[in-house]
């Protein structure tokens, strides 16, 4: 999973972690990521395809932050 740090993946945004309080969605590979909901409209992203950066991974998740970039 490591090989994912830095880079910047396309994620379809599925959902909303409560718990970890980020959005959360999967990569064409079925890699889950968790991002933050960065608009002023909450949960606006579900069902989009959305550009994440990671910056770390936990087991077998990705994190990271919404990109404009891929």
């Amino acid at each position: 999973s490591d090989k994912y740090v830095g880079k910047t993946i396309e994620v379809l945004c599925d959902g909303y972690d409560e718990e970890k309080n980020l959005l959360c969605g999967k990569d064409i590979y079925g890699k889950t990521a968790y991002f933050e909901n960065c608009s002023e409209f909450p949960l606006k992203e579900i069902g989009k395809f959305i550009k994440v950066k990671i910056e770390k991974t936990s087991g077998v998740s990705l994190i990271g932050k919404i990109s404009e970039k891929i």
